[in-house]
């Protein structure tokens, strides 16, 4: 059963910060790659991200097998995580409208790292396009910032 996105993590979520997604094969042998863009869709029971062609290859091919995704995002200044677990319900090839959303994600990402001393000439060198753009039906939103509440059911402040 989906659930919603808090209202107040919708502009973390798409702030530039760190995305990571998680998938596992037909072996349960997990996958890792880091993700960009994300969209919210106006019902917060969706969001799309991209996965870049290329070092998302394997994790398209999960999602084609078993749809099931964990997506992390992580605000790098302060670490505050937030993990959202689901089923991907859509994939799709990217397209020049999703260029667009890429670049600008991708410059307040580059920005984000920056300010905890990470240099915009190697930042700037992650492959964020072509790919997929995978929508996800958001069945499950986490806490995910170091401490004690990290596991737990995410609040609405």
């Amino acid at each position: 059963m989906p659930v919603e996105i808090p209202k107040d993590l919708v502009e973390l979520l798409t702030s530039g910060v760190s995305i990571l997604v998680a998938t596992r094969d037909t072996q349960r042998l997990p996958e890792a790659v880091r993700a960009f863009a994300p969209v919210i869709a106006p019902d917060r029971r969706h969001l799309a991200i991209i996965v870049p062609s290329g070092p998302g290859d394997r994790t398209i091919a999960n999602l084609k097998d078993n749809g099931r995704i964990a997506v992390a995002f992580s605000r790098a200044i302060d670490d505050l995580s937030v993990q959202v677990k689901g089923t991907s319900t859509d994939l799709r090839p990217t397209t020049d409208v999703d260029r667009t959303i890429v670049d600008r994600y991708h410059a307040a990402y580059i920005e984000g790292l920056y300010l905890i001393g990470m240099p915009r000439s190697l930042t700037s060198r992650f492959r964020c396009f072509p790919g997929t753009v995978v929508t996800v039906e958001v069945e499950g939103v986490f806490n995910q910032t170091p401490g004690p509440g990290a596991g737990k059911p995410f609040e609405a402040r």
